[in-house]
This record gives structure tokens, sequence and C-alpha cells, in this order.
């Protein structure tokens, strides 16, 4: 892979060159604010201690997938039903895997030692002369490992009709990056350094990882017939009595605790009422999940119409008048919450642009659950369309997308190597993020990568300089969604394999994310104790859609569930019914092929096939908001809004 233009600008302190240089590898420096030098001391400390923690852990992963593939090289290449095309795959990938880890593991030193070596030439202020020297042979070094590895994935063998469609994408054009530490912003200095210095070691430890998952997934894709077997369980009717409130919705802005309120408000629930509470500077907020201004209130946004699409919704500033709404009154200081019109996915329709903006998220990368990185995803894409830039995704993690997602408007496969980063993870200090996106936004570099996994659509709507604000809509994700990805064909047998079993019985989507009951390592979220909730939560939902009959699709991130003695009698009736054989967590867990298409295939049936989605978890929400599903908050049970941004 070709690397043009390679230039890394270090923004440390000399005193020996005290001149910050843009566009070349000279020693410069960075003002405060004050005007007085930025240079060396804590920060520099910081920056060696984090870039030996990134490093170590790439050196630590690369070692862990040596141990994997050796399971591969001791195994026949040719057994089974691998055509002659899929067996020199295999033998490809198993071979070059060695030289691509050994290449990343030299580069990782390269950096290493390079980092140590101009940090000590800026704490010490040593010889100019010396300074270039090192900016030299680490540029020429890092270029040289990046060519080998380009060099590697060129190699890859073309595809012929026994390899799988997806395999075509591998093929993509590759995206020629200008390797470059972005501009420093106000909050951080060191920030874009370090995310040089990360942004370098992805690119390196990448290839490897890729490798070693297209080995693992062509070793498997032989051997999946079981893809196409009929589900176990007979699906019949049985009856489950229930009752839910009428979804009207009141929407008060208070945050006052007095227990008069709060009786106030209990009042109103019991009379069927379903009470949303936010804070004043939280009115104009966007599809609010967590936190709850009121313990068991549900999720609602003042300014866009219910998920529940059945429901009166006021706005009231102040106490409410308790007895004035039981009797159909509207008081003093409440008021209709206005609608506003639903996204318009036609404002995507533009030419593609010259500059680009490329989403990553690779191996030996912390990219998140299906939840979060969906949300990092959509959030990079409004990211890119804000900007006036075209949108592509290098996403090979723990499989290549493209064998999970399909491109549907638009192509987005692409191959990124060192690219210039921003990086708006949950690993960023939160109040820097909105000081980043507005670099971002400044930012005239012709490629960008971005790599997140949050979801940012409030702090990124307020450069939205469309007429009437376009963007800012409900449906904004489903739109921004639909208009990348439909399912390939892979988890697609397994999404129509089960809607043949249901024989278009209509279903209810319960997520239930236990944490730490799992086979790896997560926060606790729900006790199992919970399920008991979700279940009467369900019978709830399914009284009030009048959806008798229905079947309740539970998926979960612990096989635990299934042993519940309720869930059990229900599986036996056929009430509960399951499409995943293991649960399995997308960047928690180790990769297993068949897991990973099921847990794909779950999440679409949730999001596109479901009549109502039960859920307090991003895997469940994400697939009720880009899915547009009646949703409700487990385990209050009372009707979300998952329309909004």
């Amino acid at each position: 892979m070709a690397i043009e233009g390679l230039a890394v600008n270090l923004p440390w302190c000399s005193r020996a060159n005290a001149q910050y240089m843009e566009g070349d590898w000279h020693f410069g420096c960075l003002p405060h604010v004050n005007q007085s030098y930025f240079c060396c001391g804590d920060e520099l400390v910081e920056l060696r201690e984090h870039g030996e923690k990134v490093l170590i852990y790439r050196k630590r992963a690369l070692n862990e997938a040596a141990d994997q593939m050796d399971s591969f090289s001791r195994t026949d290449l040719s057994r089974g039903r691998r055509c002659g095309a899929m067996a020199k795959a295999l033998e490809f990938l198993v071979g070059s895997f060695s030289e691509a880890r050994v290449l990343a593991i030299g580069g990782l030193e390269i950096l290493r030692f390079g980092m140590q070596d101009l940090s000590c030439q800026v704490c010490w202020a040593a010889e100019e002369q010396r300074s270039q020297q090192i900016f030299r042979v680490v540029r020429r070094d890092l270029e040289a490992v990046l060519r080998r590895l380009g060099q590697l994935r060129y190699d890859l063998p073309s595809w012929e009709p026994c390899l799988p469609d997806w395999w075509k994408s591998l093929a993509a054009p590759s995206n020629v990056v200008n390797v470059s530490v972005r501009r420093a912003g106000t909050v951080d200095r060191m920030r874009s350094v370090r995310q040089w210095m990360e942004s370098i070691a992805v690119a390196m430890t990448a290839l490897a990882g890729e490798f070693q998952s297209l080995s693992y997934i062509l070793q498997t894709e032989s051997d999946l017939p079981q893809l196409s077997e009929p589900l176990e369980g007979r699906i019949q009717e049985i009856p489950f009595p229930a009752s839910l409130p009428k979804p009207s919705i009141l929407i008060t802005l208070d945050h006052t605790d007095s227990d008069r309120t709060w009786a106030d408000l209990e009042q109103l629930r019991s009379a069927g009422w379903a009470v949303v509470t936010a804070g004043l500077h939280e009115a104009s907020s966007m599809w609010r999940k967590f936190p709850y201004a009121w313990p068991g209130s549900s999720v609602a946004l003042p300014g866009a119409p219910s998920g529940v699409n059945r429901a009166q919704r006021l706005c009231c500033e102040g106490p409410v008048e308790v007895s004035q709404l039981l009797q159909g009154q509207i008081p003093a200081g409440c008021m209709s919450a206005p609608v506003v019109p639903p996204f318009d996915r036609k404002v995507l329709d533009r030419p593609a642009a010259p500059r680009a903006v490329i989403f990553i998220c690779l191996h030996s990368t912390f990219c998140g659950g299906h939840g979060d990185r969906l949300f990092g995803l959509l959030s990079a894409y409004l990211a890119a369309l804000l900007s006036g830039r075209s949108f592509f995704i290098d996403m090979r993690t723990p499989l290549p997308l493209p064998s999970l997602l399909h491109p549907r408007k638009r192509p987005w496969p692409a191959v990124s190597s060192a690219c210039v980063t921003y990086r708006w993870t949950s690993a960023e200090d939160p109040k820097s993020l909105e000081d980043d996106i507005q670099l971002f936004m400044e930012d005239d570099s012709e490629v960008v990568c971005i790599a997140s996994n949050l979801r940012l659509f409030k702090a990124l709507l307020r450069y939205d300089t469309s007429s009437d604000w376009a963007f800012a809509r409900s449906g904004l994700l489903s739109g921004l969604f639909l208009d990348l990805f439909s399912l390939a064909p892979m988890p697609s047998s397994l999404v129509s394999n089960f809607l043949r079993q249901m024989q278009g019985r209509q279903l209810l989507g319960i997520h239930f994310r236990a944490g730490n009951e799992t086979t790896w390592s997560d926060p606790a979220r729900h006790a199992l104790s919970d399920l008991d909730l979700a279940l009467r939560c369900a019978a709830s939902v399914e009284s009030h859609l009048k959806l008798p009959g229905s079947a309740w699709l539970l998926a979960s991130d612990t096989l635990k569930i299934r042993q519940h003695p309720v869930v059990e009698q229900l599986h036996r009736a056929g009430k509960v019914v399951y499409l995943e054989d293991r649960p399995t967590h997308i960047d928690r867990s180790s990769p297993e092929v068949v897991s990973i298409l099921q847990s794909w295939a779950v999440w679409w049936v949730l999001a596109f096939h479901t009549e109502a989605l039960l859920s307090h978890s991003n895997f469940g929400w994400s697939a009720a908001e880009i899915g547009q599903r009646s949703a409700f908050h487990f385990p209050s049970c009372r009707p979300a809004d998952v329309s909004s941004p």
C-alpha cells in the first residue's frame, strides 16, 4: 500500500527550535493561550506511559492471535467441501499472517524507540541536527513497514466463484492517506500526538488480525449447512392475560423532588398517564434514554411524536395541576408537545465529495458491541454529511463487515492505512469531545478517519446548516442506517429460516442483558431475578397492542435465562422462541463465526420484524431506534420514544 506525503508534525517545545512548521518534520512548539511555550514535563511522561500501554496491548493481541492461528496450520486446509480456490486462500492467509505479525511487532518497536528518542530530545534540548536525524529515520522505517504490509494485502487471492461474495469487497480500492499528526486543539495539545501514535499502531497490527479472522471464517463457512435447519420447539398460542395503562404521556419540565410532587405524579400514573420528567435544561435534548429524572419514569422526547403513536403529549413547565388532568383539562403551563416532521432521506441524495471520512473498527481496537458500534458508526456518517465529505467504512473485526451487511445505496467498503484519526470513544475525556468535533469540522485534510463507539448526534447537529434543520428529525438513525446497509446473505439465511418457522406469526422482542452472567468479562446489568419483570411486561405489552398468539423472541447474553422455570415452560409451549444457539458479544467475547452471524440475525429480526421491543441495553435500543419499533423501557414497562436522535 503506497503511503503518499508521509508527514508527522510533532507539537512539542524545543529550546533549540521554537518554530512550529506545518507539513514537515521540523521540531516545533505550540504556544499556550497566554503565549508561553508548551514545554516538556508531566505531559511527556504521560505520553510515554500511554504509548507503552498501547504498544504492550497490541503486542499481546498479536501473540494471542498467533496461538489461535497455530490451530489452523495443524489442520488439512483442503479438507471437506472446500474448493481449490478456498484452500489456496486459506494457505495464503495462514502463511502471510506470520509475516504480517512479525512486521507489525517490528514496526511497534520502531515506534516505541522513536517516541522515546524524540521525547528525550525534547526534554533535554539536544542538538537540532540529532533531532532531525531521528525524524528522518522514524519516518523512513514506519513508511517501509506500512508499504510492505500493503503489499501483503494486495497479494490476497482474487475472487473466484467458489469463494463467498463478500470476498470481492476485500479488493476494494485502498485509501492512500497522508500520515500526519492532526492539528491540536485548546483542550489537550498532546492529544493529537497520542492519536497519531495510536493510528500508526492500529494500522500496523490490523492486517494480522484481518488475516486471522478471514482464516477463521473460511474454515467455518464451508461447514454451515446447520444454519438452514428448522428451529426446535412447537409454535402455538397460550393464554397470558395482563393489562397495560393507556399510553397517554405527560412531560413535566421540573426536577423538584418534593413528596407532594412525587405523590401527584404517582396519582397520574395510576390514572393511566405515562409520566415523563425532564429538567428545563434538557427540554431540547434528543432521545433521552438515561439518566432518569424520576425513578421508574419512561423515556420520551418533548419535540417528537411518541414511538407508541397513540399518545397525547403534553409539555408542562413547573408543577402540574393533577385534578385538572384527571378531569380531562389541560392546566395552565401545559401545552401540546410540538411534533417535528420525520426525517426525509432525500437529504442524503448528494454527489460524491472529493474529501472523505473513513470509519475505522480494526483489530486490537475497542469498537464496542452492536449498539455502541452502530451509534458510533452512524455518528461518523452524520459527521461526514455535515462536513461535506464522502463516507467509507473499514471494519474488519470480528469479521469483515461486508460478510454481515451489504452496501445498499452507495459503496462504503474501504481499506485504510494509518490515517489522521479522530477518536471519539468512551476512553476519551468527555469534556474534550465537543472541542474535538469542532476541530474535525475545520479540518481540511483530504482523508480523515473516525474511531467512535459513542452516540454524538446532539453535539453534531449543532453543525446542521441545512434549511429547517433537515437532519434533526425523528427517524434520523433509521434513515442513515438504511441508506448504507442491507443484510448480507449469510445472516439473511438465518433470518429467512427463522421467519419461515414463525409462519407469519407476529413477534414481540425481548432483549435481556445480564452482563456478569456471561462467559466474558462484562459489568453487571440485570439480575436473573429481573426476568420475571420482563415476562410480565411482555404479557402487558402483548395485551395492550392486541397481539394475541404472538411469539416472544427472547434474546440474551447468557444461556442461564433458558433455565428459568417460567421461560422453560413458555418455550416448551412455543410461546418463547430463540434464534441464537449460543450468545456472543462482538467486542468482548472470543470470535465464533456462527454465533456472530446469529447475533446479527437476532438484531435484524428485533429491528425490522417485531411488533414491539422490550429492552434496556444498547443492543435492543439500537434495534428499536433503527427499526422504528414500538419500544418499552424494561423493567419499568413504560413506553419509550426511540424515534429521534
